[in-house]
């Protein structure tokens, strides 16, 4: 019996957009579309980064809610992108001196802060006009930042998006953030020390035959660095 191979499914809203998808490959059909190597041989076939992301914003622009099925394809290509420029400095480099961002200098990412690529890649594919692409832009980071800071392969989230398209993308990047904040802390165990009342006690524990059982009367006290001190008055062995 042959096996299904599940397609983002992917509205033709214009030639552009569809082009610049095939550029990322972002078809589970493809057999190496999450291959960073292979992504930036394609990249550098044609534009560059940004010019190619930029042909999304005809599609992105249109968006009329969240989850909306004509942005799939497109939102898994601006995903590889980031990944890609993260993996690449040079490409990381010539993306933040793209003339898109000479007007917006604020929103400008800095060569030295790669780990800015997604947050970046999804302005620039979005765009800069006025306050609705400031909130798809944010939205967009938004859906993908959980799986950005995993280090999530492209491959698993156009996975995840066929099997039940952008709100399951959704719904999983809110299960890897709640279990994030749900992690407990990693306690660190403090130093601690004992201090005897003289030498006299110590020579009595010192006498001790391993194994023996005592009694002591203790008081604790926090010490400089967090260490605590434990000084010891009395002990009887039982």
């Amino acid at each position: 019996m042959k096996s299904r191979q599940k397609v983002i499914s992917l509205a033709p809203i214009n030639a552009e957009a569809n082009f610049a998808r095939s550029v990322f490959g972002t078809s589970k059909n493809a057999r190496n579309e999450d291959d960073i190597q292979k992504l930036g041989k394609r990249l550098k076939k044609q534009d560059g980064v940004a010019n190619v992301l930029i042909k999304f914003r005809s599609e992105f622009n249109a968006l009329s809610h969240a989850y909306h099925d004509h942005v799939r394809g497109s939102t898994v290509a601006v995903y590889a992108a980031a990944r890609f420029l993260v993996e690449d400095k040079s490409s990381w480099a010539e993306f933040c001196r793209h003339p898109e961002w000479q007007d917006w200098k604020r929103l400008a990412p800095r060569a030295g802060h790669p780990e800015d690529a997604l947050r970046a890649a999804a302005r620039i594919a979005v765009g800069f006009g006025g306050k609705g692409a400031t909130r798809r832009a944010s939205r967009l980071y938004r859906l993908l930042e959980p799986f950005f800071a995993r280090n999530t392969s492209p491959r698993k989230v156009a996975s995840i998006i066929n099997d039940g398209g952008l709100k399951r993308l959704a719904e999983v990047g809110a299960t890897l953030k709640k279990g994030k904040k749900g992690a407990p802390k990693s306690a660190k165990t403090p130093n601690c020390r004992f201090a005897l009342k003289n030498q006299k006690m110590a020579k009595k524990i010192a006498a001790m035959t391993p194994g023996t059982k005592f009694r002591l009367s203790a008081k604790a006290k926090k010490a400089k660095g967090g260490a605590i001190e434990i000084r010891i008055y009395n002990f009887k062995a039982t």
